[in-house]
């Protein structure tokens, strides 16, 4: 069962399907922890009436409620041959990498990504596949930091950009979707919330609703000025 394949909730019948299908593959878990992703998506995103699927993995496959939600979020993001030849671990990094950066689309092909590599005091790119888990950890550390508002690619909407991002993350935490700017077809900038749980749509909208009165009273103010 693939995630996303078909969009109607599931019956209870298949909910206890996919649950007698959990125990079976937990008992195999090394290798099959992407299968286990897929079906922890189908019971996140379809509708089961199960209102904690982490924790419904928890109780019964003996799976910790954060390891869930990791195999959960990889198994939806990579194919079955990508997530086998890289592994967790390494695709986890490539996330964090990818969400490091305010101009990368969420989806990337890994065999197309060059990282940065530290050998001997001299920086280096490596492909994602030739790279350790020590290169990904090391491009992480280095671009997590760089802001948008001091790039002069993005303009105004840089600012527009970071600040909607803090109050993003002041307001949900670790929930808090990340912000992306975009280049459409006409070469206008636009911004993308990705990795946006379902769950804290509200809190999000509230969060968009204040930013934006915040920052139409700091245009008007400088108007004024």
């Amino acid at each position: 069962m693939e995630p996303g394949s078909n969009s109607e909730a599931l019956s209870w019948d298949t909910v206890a399907v996919i649950t007698d299908r959990l125990k079976l593959l937990a008992t195999r878990k090394a290798e099959m922890w992407w299968d286990i992703g897929c079906l922890l998506d189908a019971m996140a995103t379809r509708g089961t009436g199960i209102r904690d699927w982490a924790a419904h993995a928890q109780k019964v496959i003996g799976i910790d409620r954060r390891e869930a939600r990791r195999i959960r979020r990889i198994a939806s993001m990579f194919s079955r041959e990508i997530a086998m030849r890289f592994g967790i671990e390494k695709l986890e990094l490539l996330v964090k990498l990818v969400e490091a950066l305010p101009d990368v689309p969420p989806v990337m092909d890994p065999l197309r990504v060059e990282v940065i590599s530290l050998h001997d005091r001299a920086v280096v790119p490596v492909t994602f596949a030739e790279s350790t888990t020590d290169d990904l950890r090391f491009t992480v550390k280095l671009l997590s930091g760089r802001k948008t508002a001091s790039d002069a690619r993005f303009g105004q909407m840089g600012e527009v950009r970071d600040a909607l991002e803090k109050a993003l993350r002041k307001a949900l935490g670790r929930k808090a979707p990340k912000v992306k700017v975009e280049s459409v077809h006409d070469a206008r900038q636009c911004m993308a919330l990705i990795d946006m749980d379902p769950g804290e749509l509200d809190a999000v909208g509230r969060t968009l609703i204040a930013q934006a009165k915040t920052m139409r009273k700091a245009r008007a103010h400088k108007g004024v000025r």
